[in-house]
């Protein structure tokens, strides 16, 4: 009972593998040490490995682009989290932060709730629908949810491209309907300045 708890807990744990990966590393780096010292730091040539000066370059820009892509991602990740985690109550975040796959386990393993996961059709929804329909008069917005939109498809699987095609379209709908509203305006005041 006592193990199966913990099995649930460390695969539920955000930290369990990065851990073990951390780990994994320094117990190579350790072994790659040991087998250099039995080989007296033979093992390969050294024209092929280089002195003291080429390893010490190539640690200093394999940790420079590790910390920027760490900073980068850990950046990204949490403006997500922030803006996805907005939406719940603390009760509900709790749950769902430790359960990654929409199941949520009893203390016995058994499953008690199952959290319905968004369609991809749903995430282009909430996405674009609210901006298109407050900002479809405004040139900037027009313009940039297009480009998104565009950006989008270029890199959406085929299987996913229908709904970028209908967003599009709705836009420009959105658009030409927000247009010909705002040319009438302008001829019946041009008219009533006329009158």
């Amino acid at each position: 009972m006592r193990r199966t708890k913990l099995f649930i807990h460390l695969k539920s744990s955000l930290w369990f593998v990065p851990v073990l990966c951390v780990l994994a590393g320094a117990a190579l780096s350790f072994a790659t040490i040991a087998i250099d010292r039995y080989f007296d730091y033979e093992a390969l040539p050294h024209s092929f490995v280089g002195g003291p000066d080429a390893a010490a370059y190539i640690l200093s820009t394999v940790a420079a682009s590790m910390v920027g892509l760490a900073a980068l991602v850990l950046t990204i990740t949490m403006v997500v989290v922030q803006l996805a985690m907005g939406q719940f109550s603390p009760r509900i975040v709790q749950r769902i932060l430790r359960d990654k796959h929409g199941r949520h386990l009893d203390e016995t393993g058994q499953v008690r709730l199952i959290v319905r996961t968004m369609s991809w059709e749903a995430y282009v929804h909430l996405a674009f629908d609210e901006i298109r329909l407050a900002g479809g008069g405004s040139p900037q917005v027009t313009r940039r949810l297009k480009a998104a939109l565009t950006d989008l498809r270029s890199v959406a699987p085929p299987e996913r491209v229908g709904i970028i095609d209908l967003q599009l379209d709705l836009l420009s709908t959105t658009t030409e309907t927000s247009l010909s509203d705002e040319r009438g305006v302008e001829s019946r005041c041009t008219k009533r300045g006329e009158n």
